[in-house]
């Protein structure tokens, strides 16, 4: 009988982890799913990280392009005055007789 109760127990914790195997093999697929979403948002993060310093490279080169044209503009403005002090002063001389 002590043989039997024995072989019992041993049927019993045999059962319980027989359980606990299959409960650690769906928490294994699980964790492996979760990886493979994780490695995709990763993809998607690197891809749009990229992107996004593409989008700010391009965007630095538009803003030194719009101050040099900004500058430029500046430069021709300040000729342009300056060419028209010149004329006006020597219309003005040119009027009184001076010229």
């Amino acid at each position: 009988m002590s043989n039997e109760i024995e072989i019992a127990k041993l049927e019993e914790r045999t059962s319980a982890m027989a359980e606990d195997v299959a409960e650690i093999k769906m928490a294994i697929k699980a964790i492996a799913e979760t990886l493979r979403r994780i490695e995709t948002l990763e993809e998607r993060q690197i891809t749009q990280s990229e992107a996004i310093k593409r989008a700010h490279k391009r965007s630095d080169e538009h803003e030194e392009r719009i101050r040099s044209i900004e500058l430029h503009n500046a430069k021709t403005v300040w000729i342009e005055r300056i060419l028209s002090a010149i004329v006006l002063t020597v219309i003005g001389l040119w009027i009184k007789g001076g010229l």
